[in-house]
């Protein structure tokens, strides 16, 4: 918590929480109570492969497609949460330092089946962070902006956004 404290202080975020409740808890707690919140899925990291190369080793472990179905169900799971804490009319991130499909679009997916008969809709992330075009239309990959580390020289990681509409 330290850490990302000190990191939305230097970025000029003066209006925020942070906190070690578990995630999935949260949206029963905090009920329509943010205008914007940011889920930083817990996931395989396989994007940081430049700084840590055994993030790849994974995909070989017996036990690696168990793990990938669980940080998936926990990532919606999150979604979920965050979308009850969140306000009409609210923006809600979904954010990863993962790759692949199945942490990602499909997770994006079957929360827009869940959501989307109540209104979600996903939305540019590129807009929405007033991303140059050419940035946008090189990491746009349909519902997902997705960050390439041999694209950008970054470590890779895919973001999505949802809209909640606003009250009647």
């Amino acid at each position: 918590g330290r850490k990302l404290r000190s990191n939305l202080l230097r970025a000029g975020v003066s209006s925020f929480t942070t906190t070690c409740i578990d995630g999935r808890k949260f949206g029963k707690l905090t009920p329509a109570l943010f205008d914007a919140i940011l889920v930083d899925a817990p996931c395989s990291a396989e994007g940081n492969a430049r700084k840590h190369v055994m993030a790849l080793d994974q995909w070989d472990a017996p036990e690696h497609s168990k793990a990938l179905r669980a940080r998936s169900r926990l990532s919606f799971d999150l979604l979920e949460s965050a979308w009850v804490a969140l306000r009409p009319g609210g923006t809600l991130i979904y954010s990863t330092c993962t790759l692949n499909r199945f942490e990602n679009e499909d997770v994006v997916e079957q929360f827009m089946r869940r959501f989307g008969t109540q209104g979600a809709r996903v939305l540019d992330v590129g807009e929405l962070l007033k991303l140059p075009e050419a940035l946008r239309r090189e990491a746009s990959q349909g519902q997902v902006l997705r960050i390439w580390p041999h694209d950008f020289d970054t470590e890779g990681f895919t973001l999505a956004a949802f809209a909640k509409p606003d009250a009647p």
